[in-house]
């Protein structure tokens, strides 16, 4: 599964010469934690809760919103999103699968991450809940992509089996190597959890 099947695509963003208080009434609002922050389609940045909290040395997750709406003096000048905002916020590509969405969440320490194309426009969000749910997969489901991956690839000969995500390959194929690649594409698929190769195959072409 790729990042543009589970990605959400409706999105309340801002813009960085948007107010804080309106980025603030978003937020509260909508109940999220974090607005993209877009410029003419493009992504531009990501205003989130840290970065209110930024506003106010030692202030506390909830204090940002007194700063917003007048209650507490902050210690810049920032007004605008733009004055705020993480300019560089962590992003992915739409055509990325789960698995890779996932290990950059956890590279970068983030939960969630901004999607966008090759010119920078933003396309949606996926978060680690999207990623999550990929692991709640059906076994039906998960088999019914290994037959697709094998067949798109090529690969006859192979019995496949899935229990609770972990998949059995069993079978004889034509050659080592196309052993090899099935069970490595088997490991990309969303939702499996381990892979037990069981191939054996007429000719060990790795001896050629």
């Amino acid at each position: 599964m790729r990042v543009a099947d589970a990605m959400a695509r409706k999105l309340v963003t801002v813009g960085p010469d948007d107010s804080l208080r309106l980025a603030a009434e978003l937020m509260a609002d909508n109940k999220v934690s974090g607005l993209p922050v877009v410029e003419n389609g493009r992504l531009v940045g990501v205003l989130t809760e840290s970065d209110f909290v930024k506003l106010s040395t030692g202030m506390g997750r909830r204090r940002w919103i007194d700063v917003v709406f007048g209650r507490s003096q902050p210690q810049n000048e920032a007004t605008h999103v733009g004055d705020l905002m993480t300019a560089s916020p962590v992003t992915i590509a739409p055509d990325r699968t789960l698995r890779d969405a996932g290990r950059l969440m956890l590279d970068a320490k983030v939960k969630r991450l901004l999607v966008v194309d090759e010119t920078g426009n933003l396309l949606g969000i996926i978060s680690r809940a999207d990623v999550l749910r990929s692991y709640a997969r059906s076994d039906t489901e998960i088999a019914d992509e290994i037959g697709d991956l094998l067949h798109e690839y090529i690969v006859k000969g192979v019995h496949v089996q899935v229990q609770d995500g972990a998949v059995t390959l069993d079978g004889t194929v034509p050659q080592r190597t196309e052993s090899r690649l099935a069970e490595e594409l088997v490991r990309r698929v969303d939702g499996v959890v381990a892979v037990t190769n069981h191939l054996g195959w007429d000719s060990d072409d790795y001896l050629t």
